[in-house]
Order: structure tokens, then sequence, then C-alpha cells
């Protein structure tokens, strides 16, 4: 792939082989101190009780998506990979768990900094010494801008997070009269489907106020789930509308401050050229895996919704990126402390920073 961002030159391995090929799907890779070949699944447990194969070093088993991929050899969890996402440690101390060692690298153009893929890409042994946990030089983060935001959305079918939602933010020093403003949202298609189009548009018109430095919630359609990770009380939201759902595959969500239903597949870009389309205020679009497509989205879609995870807003600051303006969050099996301090909250909740440590 000539177009891919991290290029590494040909020949530029300290051991070259074109046999040697990883699934972008599900793979497993161990150091032996060995040259016998493995007979095992799992040389990290040969027998179910911990016992490690001969000459056993380390260790990765990583795959894509739990729901569809498997693998059975690993250090306790797996790690997440896929084509444009490598496995990473996040430090040089071994746990022997794969998933709380290793962090996605996401080297995509939607993906990590310039500055840290220069930090985190792959080197051979001619780069001599260096630390490969070194922080990358970014540049300074923006002035916390003062705007009404999307602060958070969550989709709900049979999963952990029992209603679909949307959670927007008043970061101005004022109340803000959302008469005249609406929720517009559409789904996305499969990669797969070859679709040049999103979903229709629906929309909510907006009522109410909401207060300087407090949330506002927009709840939807209840899921099926029975016991779901993050459980929103019934008709809990500032405006309850049972017919709103959002999807958990692809998905677009704008904010405009008028009630027109809009036309244009992406409102943040509606000519192609960067024009926004008139009143547009916010917005997010959002993908589950790379088998899914949305159209919609500020310069790059965020990835990892699903019907246990929310995309949220990791700062106040609005780049315009999707990708870099948010994050997931993971209600399956969330602890109370998560859900207090990243959970969807009305204007019943108050003044707050939504804006936490992990």
């Amino acid at each position: 792939n000539t177009t891919a961002r991290l290029q590494i030159a040909e020949g530029d391995g300290d051991i070259n082989s074109n046999n040697f090929i990883l699934s972008n799907r599900s793979f497993k890779a161990a150091l032996i101190h060995s040259t016998e070949t493995l007979t095992v699944q799992n040389p990290f447990d040969t027998d179910g009780s911990g016992t490690k194969a001969a000459g056993y070093i380390d260790m990765l088993g990583a795959l894509n998506t739990p729901d569809d991929d498997v693998i059975l050899g690993f250090e306790t969890a797996v790690a997440r990979i896929s084509k444009s996402v490598a496995a990473r440690r996040t430090s040089l101390t071994d746990t022997n768990d794969n998933s709380a060692d290793f962090e996605q690298a996401r080297y995509a153009s939607d993906g990590m900094s310039n500055a840290a893929v220069e930090v985190k890409k792959p080197r051979n042994s001619s780069a001599g010494q260096w630390n490969p946990m070194e922080e990358p030089d970014e540049p300074p983060p923006p002035d916390e801008t003062e705007e009404l935001l999307i602060l958070q959305i969550g989709a709900a079918t049979d999963g952990n997070v029992s209603h679909s939602f949307v959670e927007l933010y008043n970061n101005t020093a004022a109340s803000i009269n959302l008469s005249g403003y609406s929720l517009q949202y559409a789904a996305g298609t499969k990669v797969t489907a070859g679709s040049d189009t999103d979903g229709p548009w629906a929309k909510i018109d907006l009522s109410g106020s909401i207060p300087a430095k407090t949330s506002f919630l927009i709840l939807g359609k209840k899921g099926t789930g029975t016991n779901p990770g993050l459980s929103i009380q019934e008709a809990s939201g500032d405006i309850n509308e049972a017919s709103f759902e959002l999807s958990n595959r692809a998905v677009k969500v704008v904010l405009m401050q008028n009630t027109v239903l809009l036309t244009v597949q992406n409102p943040f870009n509606a000519d192609g050229g960067g024009t926004q389309a008139a009143d547009y205020v916010d917005m997010v679009g959002a993908i589950n895996d790379e088998t899914d497509k949305i159209l919609g989205y500020e310069t790059n879609n965020v990835s990892g919704i699903k019907k246990q995870r929310s995309v949220r807003r990791t700062s106040l600051v609005d780049t315009n990126d999707n990708a870099a303006d948010f994050e997931t969050v993971v209600y399956e099996n969330a602890t109370t402390e998560l859900i207090a301090a990243k959970g969807p909250k009305n204007i019943a909740f108050g003044t707050w920073n939504p804006i936490v440590q992990n």
C-alpha cells in the first residue's frame, strides 16, 4: 500500500521474509528460546494450569473484534488490532496480560499525531539505543473555547447502555435558550454495501434552556438488555423521545441552530470545500469498526461506538476533528466510579466539569 501513513522501507528489517504475514483479524506471535516448531495452541499456558512451553520468553495474542474473531493463544487476555492499528506495549513492565500490556497504536491519518508516529514507529537495530516509552513532543493545547457542544452519544439495542442518548454541554458563561435549535441524526452503512449515501436524516426540535456549565440530556428509545452496565432512569431526559434511536454500527449526530431538516450528507463540509451548512453548531460521526461507513463527521470520524460503548469528548476544546476530540467509554461491567464520572447527566445534575482524568 503506497498510500499507507506508516511506510517501512523494503528490506529494512533485521530479518526480512516474504513468507511472514500477520492476519489483521486475529494472530498470535510467540518468542521462544528454541528452534523447535510449536505444537501447542498456547505456549504461555500449555495445559490449562499455567505451564509454559520449554524455552518460552514472551507472547502476544491479538484480535480485531471480540464478537467476530477468536484467538486461542495469549497471555491472560487478548490485545486489539486491525489493518490500521498495531498492538504496542504501554510500558517496559510485562504483567503477562496482553490486554493490559498493549495499547492500540493507530497509524492511520485519523489516529495518532505525526509526533507520536515518530516516537512509536518500529525501528531496526541500526537505530541504536532508544527509549520506546518516550513521550512525543506535542503542540501546546489551544485555549479552552466557550461554546455549546455535543458531549456524548450512546446507542442502545440489546447491549450495555439502557437508552439511546445524546448529552449536550453548555460550556459558556451564560444560559442558552434552545428554542429554534434541532438535533439531527442518521445511520451509516456497511463498507461492503458500496453505498455513497448515509441513511435519511431525522430530527428532534429542541426546547428549554441549558444553564451555564451544565449538561442537557436527550433521552431516546430503551434497549432490550436486561442488565445494562449503564442504566439511565426512564424519562430522566430533559427531552424524552421514545422514537429516537441511534445506530451502534455507524451514526452521525449534528446540532443545528435551526429546525430545517438537513439534505446534505455532511453539514460540517457541505460542498466538499469546507463550507459548513447554515446555522451549523457541532457534529460527531462515529463507526463501530472498519467494516462500517459514515459520510458525515468533522475531519475524521471516531471509531469504537458499540452497543456497550458511547463516544465522549476528551476535552472542552473543540478541534473540529472527531477522531481527536472523542474517545470511547466502555459501559460493559462499568464501575460506579466510571458511571459517576462519565455517565450522561441532565440539567438537574447542576453545574459540573465533565472532563475528568481516566
